[in-house]
């Protein structure tokens, strides 16, 4: 069972010419740390395109190496990720603010569906009102701990208030 992917994380910091990156490590159970993919992914700084799945890594408890460096892809156009079923996941708040540092994203894709320790979504909700050039948004989730959904709310008005005024 793969649950160490720190050497490649590092090989990926490597990969300096890339724009399109996608990585599927979905069914890794034990796999809990992606502190190194996470930095290695915010070395690609002229990545345009990330696409990363971690569906059912059941394991998996801690993202906030991968939102500080998804957060430092300031020229990032397309992001999906997917952490359904990551039944450990209980805090996105890194995540929430480096998806608010891009500026440039236009198409956001984020899936927590059946991640029943999260609880928290305020600082994802602030990070994707304050993305001013979105045009697609899709947000899953299937939480039975998720307790307040307001931030979330009041980022998605304030992203199609923008669109709204730019028709």
């Amino acid at each position: 069972a793969l649950s160490d992917i720190a050497e490649r994380g590092r090989g990926v910091g490597a990969l300096q010419g890339l724009q399109h990156l996608q990585l599927d490590f979905s069914e890794c159970k034990a796999l809990s740390d992606i502190a190194e993919l996470g930095r290695g992914v915010g070395a690609l700084q002229g990545l345009q395109h990330l696409q990363l799945g971690f569906s059912s890594c059941s394991a998996l408890s801690d993202i906030a190496e991968l939102g500080r460096g998804v957060g430092a892809l300031q020229g990032l156009q397309h992001l999906q990720l997917d952490f359904s079923f990551c039944k450990a996941l209980s805090d996105i708040a890194e995540l929430g603010r480096g998806v608010g540092a891009l500026q440039g994203l236009q198409h956001l894709e984020l899936n927590f569906d059946s991640c029943s320790a999260l609880s928290d979504i305020a600082e994802l909700g602030r990070g994707v009102g304050a993305l001013q050039r979105l045009q697609h948004l899709e947000v899953k989730f299937g939480c039975k701990a998720l307790s307040d959904s307001a931030d979330l709310g009041r980022g998605v008005g304030a992203v199609e208030r923008r669109q709204h005024r730019a028709r």
